[in-house]
């Protein structure tokens, strides 16, 4: 009786021993395995037919496609491991990009669609003058004064003045009735910012644009109903509205 336990544990080991064996060997064919598919998936993304070699871009104004192309260096580079988030991040180097959306088209082609920025003003500085956004940020130089955007002048620069001349660009860009009629937007501190329209200046100070933009509205057509030639028009007080006559007109 004993002899036959002995006997049995005996095997029992002997199995235990087997399953190791049978461990090690499916180990080293799902290693095995891995390896083959490794060097299969790295030959796969280095493939020439899996190269970038279209880039179809959209909505793009202001940044030539050429600019696009250097910012994006992709050149031999695969559709498999390219990352649209750094290639987002790239294109975001251009200040006139706000947003961009990109899908990749196998084998070989990206597809952009590119979301340009709105210049609101020009500003002026160091007699240069360059288009900015409703962020003040310098979206590109320009060669002369634009027609249809007013351009910014605060004297001694004026940080705080600055930005309020921004925000005042940007109510004056989103007013459909008198966007495109602002000249100038000239200061020196927040409190005396003024804008020349139509030939009037306008003291407009800091903040409520929306509301004084639309007070001049109101204004200028019971100064054109009155025919009323005017020197300045003052909109820096909430509760009154200064006209002030050119002398001799009174």
């Amino acid at each position: 009786m004993q002899g036959k336990l002995k006997l049995r544990k005996q095997t029992v080991k002997q199995e235990r021993k087997r399953i190791p064996l049978k461990l090690i060997l499916l180990l080293l064919f799902v290693c095995t395995a891995s390896v083959f598919s490794g060097i299969g998936l790295f030959r796969l993304i280095r493939a020439d037919f899996l190269k970038i070699k279209n880039i179809y871009i959209d909505g793009n104004e202001h940044v030539e496609e050429t600019e696009i192309n250097r910012l994006l260096n992709v050149s031999g580079q695969s559709i498999v491991s390219a990352d649209m988030d750094i290639l987002s991040k790239r294109l975001s180097g251009s200040p006139w990009v706000k947003k961009v959306y990109m899908r990749k088209e196998l084998p070989n082609s990206l597809s952009i669609r590119v979301v340009e920025k709105e210049p609101v003003a020009a500003a002026l500085e160091s007699e240069s003058i360059y288009l900015v956004d409703e962020n003040g940020i310098k979206l590109q130089r320009l060669g002369k004064k634009p027609n249809a955007l007013p351009v910014i002048n605060i004297a001694g620069s004026n940080k705080k003045a600055y930005l309020e001349a921004i925000k005042l660009s940007t109510a004056i860009s989103r007013n459909p009735k008198v966007r495109g009629m602002v000249d100038e937007i000239n200061g020196t501190k927040p409190e005396d910012i003024s804008i020349l329209i139509n030939g009037i200046l306008v003291y407009m100070g800091f903040g409520e644009f929306d509301r004084k933009l639309n007070s001049y509205l109101s204004l200028k057509d019971e100064i054109i109903k009155r025919n009323i030639p005017v020197d300045y028009i003052d909109l820096r007080f909430s509760h009154r509205l200064i006209v002030k006559p050119l002398k001799g007109e009174m």
